[in-house]
């Protein structure tokens, strides 16, 4: 995502389960250091209404992890 200090890595369901051989709920998001670490969660995904929710929720994160 433009403007934040991380990679962002896109993938669908299928690619993310062959590439990380990990199982999860859809729409979610993971933050990658030594493993994966479920960083927002497919219910609070499923109540974003646009893309400036998702990037506050994303930087929101960041700043608290």
């Amino acid at each position: 995502m433009e403007g934040l200090s991380v990679n962002v890595e896109f993938l669908h369901k299928d690619e993310f389960m062959k590439k990380y051989n990990k199982k999860g709920k859809f729409p979610s998001a993971y933050i990658k250091n030594e493993g994966l670490k479920l960083f927002i969660s497919q219910e609070e995904m499923n109540k974003l209404r646009n893309l400036d929710e998702l990037i506050a929720l994303v930087k929101e994160n960041l700043s608290n992890s």
